[in-house]
Protein backbone atom coordinates (compact mmCIF):
# COMPACT_ATOMS: atom_id res chain seq x y z
CA UNK A 1 0.00 0.00 0.00
CA UNK A 2 2.84 2.35 0.87
CA UNK A 3 4.42 1.75 -2.55
CA UNK A 4 1.13 2.57 -4.26
CA UNK A 5 0.86 5.85 -2.36
CA UNK A 6 4.44 6.77 -3.31
CA UNK A 7 3.77 5.93 -6.96
CA UNK A 8 0.62 8.06 -7.02
CA UNK A 9 2.54 10.94 -5.44
CA UNK A 10 5.32 10.70 -8.03
CA UNK A 11 2.85 10.58 -10.93
CA UNK A 12 0.95 13.56 -9.59
CA UNK A 13 4.20 15.47 -9.20
CA UNK A 14 5.16 14.72 -12.81
CA UNK A 15 1.73 15.78 -14.05
CA UNK A 16 2.17 19.02 -12.14
CA UNK A 17 5.52 19.54 -13.86
CA UNK A 18 3.91 18.88 -17.24
CA UNK A 19 1.17 21.43 -16.64
CA UNK A 20 3.73 24.10 -15.76
CA UNK A 21 6.19 23.81 -18.62
CA UNK A 22 3.94 25.38 -21.24
CA UNK A 23 4.44 28.66 -23.07
CA UNK A 24 2.15 30.66 -25.34
CA UNK A 25 3.58 33.33 -27.57
CA UNK A 26 3.58 35.54 -30.63
CA UNK A 27 6.17 36.06 -33.35
CA UNK A 28 6.94 38.91 -35.73
CA UNK A 29 9.60 39.53 -38.34
CA UNK A 30 10.21 39.45 -42.07
CA UNK A 31 9.94 36.82 -44.79
CA UNK A 32 11.89 36.43 -48.04
CA UNK A 33 12.26 33.91 -50.85
CA UNK A 34 14.92 32.22 -53.01
CA UNK A 35 14.00 30.62 -56.31
CA UNK A 36 13.89 31.15 -60.08
CA UNK A 37 12.84 34.79 -59.76
CA UNK A 38 15.30 35.56 -56.98
CA UNK A 39 18.46 33.42 -57.03
CA UNK A 40 19.60 35.16 -53.83
CA UNK A 41 18.07 37.21 -51.04
CA UNK A 42 16.94 40.57 -52.40
CA UNK A 43 16.91 43.36 -49.82
CA UNK A 44 13.91 44.94 -51.55
CA UNK A 45 11.73 41.85 -51.12
CA UNK A 46 11.60 41.43 -47.34
CA UNK A 47 7.92 41.30 -46.34
CA UNK A 48 6.28 41.32 -42.86
CA UNK A 49 5.43 38.01 -41.19
CA UNK A 50 3.46 37.19 -38.04
CA UNK A 51 2.52 34.15 -36.02
CA UNK A 52 1.30 32.57 -32.81
CA UNK A 53 2.72 29.49 -31.16
CA UNK A 54 2.66 27.04 -28.28
CA UNK A 55 5.93 25.73 -26.83
CA UNK A 56 6.23 22.59 -24.73
CA UNK A 57 9.47 22.62 -22.71
CA UNK A 58 9.90 18.87 -22.34
CA UNK A 59 13.32 19.06 -20.63
CA UNK A 60 15.88 21.83 -20.10
CA UNK A 61 17.67 20.95 -23.32
CA UNK A 62 14.67 20.26 -25.54
CA UNK A 63 11.32 21.82 -26.49
CA UNK A 64 8.64 21.37 -29.15
CA UNK A 65 7.04 24.40 -30.76
CA UNK A 66 3.77 24.34 -32.72
CA UNK A 67 3.05 27.45 -34.79
CA UNK A 68 0.57 29.14 -37.09
CA UNK A 69 2.32 31.67 -39.32
CA UNK A 70 1.39 34.20 -41.98
CA UNK A 71 3.66 36.14 -44.32
CA UNK A 72 4.24 36.96 -47.96
CA UNK A 73 6.99 36.50 -50.52
CA UNK A 74 7.78 38.13 -53.86
CA UNK A 75 10.36 38.09 -56.60
CA UNK A 76 11.06 39.90 -59.84
CA UNK A 77 13.57 39.60 -62.66
CA UNK A 78 14.09 43.36 -62.48
CA UNK A 79 16.21 42.91 -59.33
CA UNK A 80 18.76 40.82 -61.24
CA UNK A 81 20.62 42.25 -64.23
CA UNK A 82 21.13 38.89 -65.93
CA UNK A 83 17.40 38.07 -65.82
CA UNK A 84 15.82 41.44 -66.62
CA UNK A 85 15.13 40.56 -70.25
CA UNK A 86 12.91 37.66 -69.12
CA UNK A 87 10.72 40.23 -67.30
CA UNK A 88 8.70 37.95 -65.01
CA UNK A 89 7.55 38.59 -61.45
CA UNK A 90 5.26 37.15 -58.78
CA UNK A 91 4.02 37.65 -55.23
CA UNK A 92 2.16 35.30 -52.89
CA UNK A 93 0.73 35.07 -49.39
CA UNK A 94 2.01 32.22 -47.22
CA UNK A 95 -0.18 30.44 -44.64
CA UNK A 96 1.83 27.91 -42.65
CA UNK A 97 1.36 25.43 -39.82
CA UNK A 98 4.58 24.01 -38.40
CA UNK A 99 6.06 21.71 -35.76
CA UNK A 100 9.67 22.44 -34.78
CA UNK A 101 12.00 20.69 -32.34
CA UNK A 102 14.22 23.14 -30.46
CA UNK A 103 17.53 21.90 -29.02
CA UNK A 104 19.05 24.25 -26.43
CA UNK A 105 22.84 24.46 -26.21
CA UNK A 106 22.72 24.68 -22.37
CA UNK A 107 20.16 23.91 -19.68
CA UNK A 108 17.65 26.70 -20.08
CA UNK A 109 15.22 27.98 -17.46
CA UNK A 110 14.66 30.28 -14.50
CA UNK A 111 16.43 29.05 -11.37
CA UNK A 112 19.94 28.83 -9.94
CA UNK A 113 20.34 25.34 -11.42
CA UNK A 114 19.93 26.40 -15.08
CA UNK A 115 20.88 29.24 -17.45
CA UNK A 116 18.59 32.21 -18.22
CA UNK A 117 19.91 32.44 -21.81
CA UNK A 118 20.91 29.99 -24.53
CA UNK A 119 21.50 29.59 -28.22
CA UNK A 120 19.36 26.91 -29.85
CA UNK A 121 19.06 24.88 -33.03
CA UNK A 122 15.68 24.07 -34.58
CA UNK A 123 14.43 21.63 -37.20
CA UNK A 124 10.94 20.49 -38.07
CA UNK A 125 8.26 20.07 -40.69
CA UNK A 126 5.50 22.33 -41.95
CA UNK A 127 2.63 22.53 -44.39
CA UNK A 128 1.82 25.76 -46.16
CA UNK A 129 -0.55 27.24 -48.72
CA UNK A 130 0.56 29.63 -51.45
CA UNK A 131 -0.97 31.25 -54.54
CA UNK A 132 1.42 33.04 -56.92
CA UNK A 133 -0.01 36.19 -58.49
CA UNK A 134 1.22 38.89 -60.85
CA UNK A 135 0.24 42.35 -61.96
CA UNK A 136 -0.84 42.51 -65.58
CA UNK A 137 -2.54 45.35 -67.46
CA UNK A 138 -3.09 47.23 -64.17
CA UNK A 139 -4.89 44.21 -62.71
CA UNK A 140 -4.04 41.14 -60.67
CA UNK A 141 -3.97 37.62 -62.11
CA UNK A 142 -3.69 34.24 -60.39
CA UNK A 143 -0.84 32.66 -62.35
CA UNK A 144 -1.55 29.05 -61.38
CA UNK A 145 -4.96 29.15 -63.04
CA UNK A 146 -3.49 29.89 -66.46
CA UNK A 147 -0.96 27.08 -66.74
CA UNK A 148 1.83 29.39 -67.84
CA UNK A 149 4.19 26.49 -68.57
CA UNK A 150 1.67 24.62 -70.68
CA UNK A 151 0.31 22.33 -67.96
CA UNK A 152 -3.17 22.33 -69.51
CA UNK A 153 -1.74 20.94 -72.73
CA UNK A 154 -1.28 17.58 -70.97
CA UNK A 155 -3.44 17.71 -67.84
CA UNK A 156 -6.76 19.03 -66.61
CA UNK A 157 -5.12 20.95 -63.73
CA UNK A 158 -1.83 22.59 -62.75
CA UNK A 159 0.33 22.20 -59.63
CA UNK A 160 -1.22 22.08 -56.16
CA UNK A 161 -1.10 25.27 -54.03
CA UNK A 162 -0.40 23.30 -50.82
CA UNK A 163 2.89 21.58 -50.05
CA UNK A 164 5.39 20.76 -47.30
CA UNK A 165 8.57 22.43 -46.12
CA UNK A 166 11.50 21.57 -43.85
CA UNK A 167 12.32 24.50 -41.52
CA UNK A 168 15.91 24.60 -40.23
CA UNK A 169 17.28 27.45 -38.15
CA UNK A 170 19.14 28.88 -35.18
CA UNK A 171 18.24 31.37 -32.52
CA UNK A 172 18.91 32.85 -29.10
CA UNK A 173 16.51 32.65 -26.10
CA UNK A 174 16.53 34.90 -23.04
CA UNK A 175 14.42 34.87 -19.88
CA UNK A 176 13.28 38.48 -19.37
CA UNK A 177 11.63 37.44 -16.13
CA UNK A 178 10.36 34.33 -14.41
CA UNK A 179 7.51 34.03 -16.90
CA UNK A 180 8.56 35.99 -20.01
CA UNK A 181 10.90 34.58 -22.68
CA UNK A 182 12.30 36.56 -25.62
CA UNK A 183 13.94 34.90 -28.62
CA UNK A 184 15.64 36.06 -31.83
CA UNK A 185 15.83 33.55 -34.66
CA UNK A 186 16.25 32.82 -38.35
CA UNK A 187 14.69 29.83 -40.10
CA UNK A 188 15.26 28.65 -43.67
CA UNK A 189 12.57 26.49 -45.28
CA UNK A 190 13.29 24.11 -48.12
CA UNK A 191 9.90 23.60 -49.77
CA UNK A 192 8.45 20.65 -51.62
CA UNK A 193 7.57 22.70 -54.69
CA UNK A 194 9.36 24.45 -57.53
CA UNK A 195 6.23 26.50 -58.27
CA UNK A 196 6.15 28.90 -55.33
CA UNK A 197 6.99 31.52 -57.99
CA UNK A 198 4.95 29.81 -60.78
CA UNK A 199 8.21 28.86 -62.50
CA UNK A 200 9.99 25.56 -63.03
CA UNK A 201 10.83 24.54 -66.58
CA UNK A 202 7.66 23.33 -68.21
CA UNK A 203 7.60 19.60 -67.43
CA UNK A 204 4.55 18.78 -69.53
CA UNK A 205 5.54 16.42 -72.31
CA UNK A 206 7.53 13.24 -72.99
CA UNK A 207 10.37 12.22 -75.28
CA UNK A 208 10.31 9.45 -77.88
CA UNK A 209 10.89 6.87 -75.11
CA UNK A 210 7.93 8.06 -73.11
CA UNK A 211 10.08 9.69 -70.41
CA UNK A 212 9.34 13.15 -68.96
CA UNK A 213 11.07 15.96 -70.82
CA UNK A 214 11.75 19.51 -69.69
CA UNK A 215 10.51 21.69 -72.51
CA UNK A 216 11.13 25.19 -71.16
CA UNK A 217 8.77 27.72 -72.72
CA UNK A 218 5.67 25.99 -74.10
CA UNK A 219 4.86 26.13 -77.79
CA UNK A 220 2.62 29.18 -78.20
CA UNK A 221 0.78 27.77 -81.20
CA UNK A 222 -0.06 24.61 -79.26
CA UNK A 223 -1.11 26.67 -76.22
CA UNK A 224 -3.58 28.57 -78.38
CA UNK A 225 -5.32 25.27 -79.20
CA UNK A 226 -5.41 23.30 -75.94
CA UNK A 227 -8.90 22.56 -74.69
CA UNK A 228 -8.50 21.41 -71.07
CA UNK A 229 -8.14 24.89 -69.60
CA UNK A 230 -11.14 25.99 -67.46
CA UNK A 231 -13.11 29.06 -68.45
CA UNK A 232 -11.89 31.39 -65.68
CA UNK A 233 -13.34 34.77 -66.57
CA UNK A 234 -16.89 35.12 -67.85
CA UNK A 235 -15.99 38.43 -69.52
CA UNK A 236 -13.41 36.68 -71.74
CA UNK A 237 -13.88 34.17 -74.50
CA UNK A 238 -12.00 30.87 -74.44
CA UNK A 239 -9.64 32.15 -77.11
CA UNK A 240 -8.95 35.31 -75.10
CA UNK A 241 -8.22 33.23 -72.00
CA UNK A 242 -5.74 31.09 -73.92
CA UNK A 243 -4.09 34.20 -75.32
CA UNK A 244 -3.73 35.64 -71.82
CA UNK A 245 -2.02 32.41 -70.70
CA UNK A 246 0.46 32.79 -73.57
CA UNK A 247 1.16 36.43 -72.68
CA UNK A 248 1.71 35.58 -69.00
CA UNK A 249 4.09 32.79 -69.97
CA UNK A 250 6.45 35.09 -71.87
CA UNK A 251 6.54 38.79 -70.99
CA UNK A 252 9.95 39.54 -72.46
CA UNK A 253 8.66 41.85 -75.17
CA UNK A 254 6.47 44.08 -72.99
CA UNK A 255 7.17 47.77 -73.47
CA UNK A 256 9.94 47.24 -76.01
CA UNK A 257 10.16 46.66 -79.76
CA UNK A 258 12.47 43.63 -79.55
CA UNK A 259 10.90 40.24 -80.25
CA UNK A 260 10.01 37.93 -77.36
CA UNK A 261 12.71 35.52 -76.21
CA UNK A 262 10.41 32.67 -75.18
CA UNK A 263 10.42 30.21 -78.03
CA UNK A 264 9.41 26.56 -77.56
CA UNK A 265 12.12 24.56 -75.82
CA UNK A 266 14.08 27.52 -74.47
CA UNK A 267 14.84 27.20 -70.75
CA UNK A 268 12.44 29.24 -68.63
CA UNK A 269 13.42 28.23 -65.09
CA UNK A 270 15.49 25.67 -63.19
CA UNK A 271 13.56 22.47 -62.41
CA UNK A 272 16.44 20.94 -60.42
CA UNK A 273 16.22 23.31 -57.44
CA UNK A 274 13.18 23.57 -55.18
CA UNK A 275 12.10 26.98 -53.92
CA UNK A 276 12.98 28.30 -50.44
CA UNK A 277 11.57 30.92 -48.12
CA UNK A 278 13.06 32.26 -44.92
CA UNK A 279 11.91 34.08 -41.80
CA UNK A 280 13.98 36.37 -39.60
CA UNK A 281 12.50 37.85 -36.45
CA UNK A 282 11.68 37.49 -32.81
CA UNK A 283 9.25 35.76 -30.47
CA UNK A 284 7.83 36.73 -27.10
CA UNK A 285 6.20 34.06 -24.95
CA UNK A 286 4.56 33.74 -21.55
CA UNK A 287 5.23 30.77 -19.29
CA UNK A 288 2.12 30.00 -17.26
CA UNK A 289 3.75 29.40 -13.85
CA UNK A 290 7.12 28.66 -12.39
CA UNK A 291 7.91 24.98 -11.97
CA UNK A 292 9.22 24.03 -8.54
CA UNK A 293 8.76 20.26 -8.58
CA UNK A 294 12.49 19.50 -8.78
CA UNK A 295 15.82 21.31 -8.82
CA UNK A 296 16.25 20.72 -12.54
CA UNK A 297 12.97 22.41 -13.27
CA UNK A 298 12.21 25.26 -15.57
Amino acid sequence: MKRIVILIYLLANQLDCFSQRQEYGVSAGVMNYIGDLSPGLSKTEFKPSYGVFYRDNIVNFFAMRYSLNYGSVAGTDQNWQFNRRRNLHFYSDIYEVSSIAEINFVKFGWSKFVQPATFFFGVGVSMFKFEPKATYRSGEVLLRQYGTEGQYMRHSRTYLPVTWAIPVGVGFKLHLSEKMVLALESFWRRTGTDYLDDMSNGLYTTDDKGLPRYTGYPDKVDMSKFNQMPHLDQTMTTAQTRQLAIELSDRSSEGITDPAIGFAGKQRGNPLNKDWFITIGGTLSYRIVKVTCNKGSF
